[in-house]
């Protein structure tokens, strides 16, 4: 399946589906990871890497029962962040992409995210959660005591092998999106898997044929999920 066919797919399969064909198919060829651009490459990973990835956090949240469930994941964009958002695809999992502060003791915006959507966990990065952790022994009362976090990064790539096929359906939510970055913000929106293979871009530009594109395949952060950055 060399050339994707947005039409034909279109209510059939998710990224789930696209990224696992592709780790089968191609698995050494390299997507490279950006932001809102193509000239903004925050790093790469070869296809096989990324669902490798995917299926260690997966199986992982599929062992704390979270399909359907929410997690906040807290990142700066980046590879880190894809490979936690697919795992939460992986998974039947419901993302809530939330960007960290820029001062890490002012956590009112994650704060506010675990209120608003009751997350079975948080998936961030072992060097982050350090830090918030150091912030949180001096808020006793924070409702952050009470959540699950994990950092992504410290999964043993060989849980990847207990992933199951978690029968995600085009009809289920992939993420819950904060256009401006706030979660109050009255503009969010829930998406579904069928709603990001419809997305063209997104499709053509990772999954499509690697030879029919100039630069080779990119995947980019601002097009799944990934808000401005919040004080």
């Amino acid at each position: 399946m060399d050339n994707i066919s947005v039409t034909s797919i279109e209510g059939t399969v998710t990224l789930v589906d696209l990224l696992r064909r592709r780790a089968k198919d191609r698995p050494q060829d390299r997507v490279m990871i950006g932001h809102h651009s193509a000239e903004e490459v925050l790093g790469s990973a070869t296809y096989a890497q990324l669902d490798e990835r995917a299926r260690a956090v997966g199986a992982l949240l599929q062992g704390f029962k979270a399909k359907g469930e929410r997690a906040v994941l807290l990142y700066a964009q980046g590879p880190a962040y894809l490979a936690a958002l697919f795992g939460c695809f992986y998974s039947g999992t419901v993302a809530v992409p939330v960007q960290p502060p820029r001062d890490v003791r002012h956590l009112e915006t994650v704060q506010a995210s675990v209120e608003g959507s009751r997350p079975t966990v948080i998936l961030t990065t072992s060097l982050l959660l350090n830090s918030i952790r150091d912030v949180l022994r001096e808020q006793s009362d924070s409702e952050l005591h009470h959540v699950r976090w994990i950092a992504t990064d410290a999964i043993p790539i060989e849980l990847a092998s207990k992933w199951q096929d978690a029968g995600v359906r085009s009809d289920m939510m992939a993420y819950v999106y904060h256009p401006t970055g706030l979660v109050d913000d009255p503009s969010a929106h829930c998406v579904r898997h069928a709603d990001l293979v419809k997305n063209d871009y997104i499709v053509r530009g990772a999954f499509g044929d690697p030879e029919a594109q100039t630069g080779g395949a990119v995947l980019l952060a601002g097009q799944l999920g990934f808000a401005p950055a919040t004080e």
